[in-house]
C-alpha cells in the first residue's frame, strides 16, 4: 500500500467547505453510467450485489466503496472474472490519489478520492460504475457523479448532526443523491420517510421495491437489499422485470447466490499460527438497527449453541443501546476497543446489563479471550459492533496485527 498515498489522504481534513459535490462535478472526466447507492444500512451490500450482477450480465463495471474492508485501494476496484472486485493497483492507486489532491488543494479525503476513482474508472473503458455514498446524499461528493439510477436502501437514525435527528430528514437528505431527471429506487423505508424522500428527490421516476430476492448472503435483510440491486441493474441495463430473457435472469440468479461480501455475517477462517480453536464468526452491523438486524440473523444461524460475543463500538455511535440488544444473544461478553475510532471498552463494560463482560484491550486480545471461553462452553465466537471492529478481528484470526491495518 502506497504510503504517500495515505499520508496525502490523512493530511486532509474528512469533510470539506460546502460545495463538495459541485467542485467535484467541476472536474469530472465523461463518464460511464452507472448506479449511485446510498441508505443508512445495506448500502455497501446492496452497493456489491450490483456490481455482481451487471458484471454477470458482461457489463465491465467499476465499484467505488466507502469504507474499505482490509485495504484501502478496495475503494476503488473493478469487477473481476470470478464476479469479485479487483482493487485498484497500488501504483495506480498513489498516482491517481496525487493527481485529485492535486486539483482539488482544498478538498477533503472524499472528494479527493471520488475525483481519483472517477479518473482511474474514465481511463478503464467501463461499460458501468457502481458509487456507495460516503455520508448521506445532498452534501455527499458522489451526489455530483451523473447516474440514471439511484438507490435508498435504508433509513435510521444515525449522523444526525449532519443529516437531521427525523427519518423524514434523513430520508430527505439521501435522497437528494439522485441525478436530477433520474430515477430512484427506495427500500423498504417507513412510510414517512418514503413520502419524505419522494418530495425531496429530483428524480423523475421513483420506484419501491415490492419484496425480497434471493441471494447467498445471510439474513432476511440481504433479501431486501437484493431487491433493490436487482431493480437498479435492471433499470440501468433496460430490463423489463416481467420480460428479462431467461439468460439474463439466471446470470442473475447466479450471481447473487454466488455473492460474498466482507464483514457481512460470515464465518471467517482462521489460520492454524494464531493458535485459535474457536469457529469465528464476524458482522459490521454499526449502529442500533444493524445489530437488532444481527441478532435476529444470529438467533436463525446459531440455533442453540452458547455464543461469545466480542463486541466493539465506535465512540461516535450509541454505545449503550447497542450493548444492551445484542447482549441478549451471548453467554459471555467480551468487550474491546477497535484501534480506529473505537469507544474505550470500559465503557461497553458499564453498558452490559445481563452479562458480566470481560475487557481486552485491543481485538487480537479479545479474539484469544474469547475463544478460550468459547472452548470451555463448546460454543463459536461472534464479533461485532461495527466494520472496523469485524475488519481487525478478520486481520488477526489471519494472523496479522490489526494495527497494521490503514485507515484514515
Amino acid at each position: 500500500m502506497s504510503n504517500a498515498a495515505l499520508t496525502l489522504l490523512r493530511s486532509r481534513h474528512r469533510f470539506g467547505p460546502p460545495g463538495a459535490r459541485e467542485r467535484v462535478r467541476a472536474l469530472l472526466p465523461a463518464l460511464p453510467d452507472g448506479v449511485k447507492i446510498t441508505g443508512s444500512n445495506g448500502k455497501g451490500s446492496t452497493s456489491h450485489l450490483t456490481a455482481m450482477g451487471l458484471a454477470a450480465l458482461g457489463r465491465r463495471t467499476g465499484l467505488f466503496i466507502s469504507p474499505h474492508f482490509l485495504e484501502p485501494r478496495e475503494r476503488i476496484a473493478i469487477m473481476g472474472a470470478d464476479g469479485s472486485p479487483v482493487p485498484i493497483p497500488d501504483d495506480e492507486f498513489a498516482r491517481v490519489i496525487a493527481d485529485a489532491a492535486q486539483s482539488l488543494p482544498e478538498g477533503a479525503q472524499f472528494e479527493v478520492l471520488t475525483l481519483a476513482a472517477a479518473r482511474w474508472f474514465a481511463s478503464q473503458a467501463l461499460d458501468a460504475v457502481v458509487w456507495e455514498a460516503g455520508i448521506g446524499g445532498l452534501h455527499d461528493t458522489t451526489a455530483g457523479i451523473p447516474a440514471s439510477v439511484s438507490v435508498l436502501t435504508h433509513v435510521a437514525l444515525e449522523h444526525t448532526a449532519l443529516l437531521g435527528n427525523t427519518l423524514e430528514a434523513i430520508a430527505a437528505d439521501k435522497a437528494q443523491l439522485a441525478t436530477p431527471g433520474s430515477t430512484l429506487i427506495l427500500g423498504p423505508i417507513p412510510e414517512c420517510a418514503e413520502v419524505a424522500a419522494r418530495a425531496a428527490t429530483g428524480a423523475a421516476h421513483v420506484h419501491r421495491v415490492s419484496g425480497p430476492v434471493a441471494c447467498g448472503l445471510r439474513g432476511s435483510h440481504q433479501g431486501w437489499n437484493a431487491a433493490c440491486a436487482d431493480a437498479a441493474i435492471r433499470r440501468l441495463g433496460g430490463l423489463d422485470a416481467d420480460g428479462a430473457s431467461p439468460e439474463a435472469d439466471m446470470r442473475l440468479r447466479g450471481a447473487f447466490a454466488r455473492a460474498r461480501v466482507p464483514g457481512r455475517f460470515e464465518r471467517v477462517w482462521v489460520a492454524p499460527s494464531v493458535g485459535v480453536e474457536a469457529e469465528l464468526w464476524i458482522d459490521a452491523a454499526h449502529n442500533v438497527s444493524g445489530l437488532e438486524v444481527a441478532l435476529a440473523t444470529a438467533r436463525d444461524t446459531f440455533g442453540s449453541r452458547p455464543v461469545v460475543l466480542l463486541i466493539g463500538v465506535s465512540a461516535d455511535r450509541d454505545v449503550e443501546a447497542m450493548v444492551r440488544i445484542i447482549e441478549a444473544l451471548g453467554t459471555a461478553l467480551v468487550v474491546t476497543t477497535a484501534h480506529h475510532k473505537g469507544a474505550p471498552a470500559e465503557r461497553l463494560a458499564a453498558a452490559a446489563t445481563r452479562l458480566r463482560p470481560q475487557c481486552a484491550r485491543d481485538p487480537a486480545e479479545a479474539l484469544n479471550l474469547a475463544a478460550s471461553i468459547a472452548q470451555r462452553c463448546g460454543g463459536l465466537v461472534f464479533a461485532t459492533g461495527g466494520l472496523f471492529l469485524a475488519a481487525e478481528v478478520a486481520a488477526a484470526a489471519s494472523g496479522k496485527s490489526p494495527r497494521e491495518l490503514q485507515w484514515f
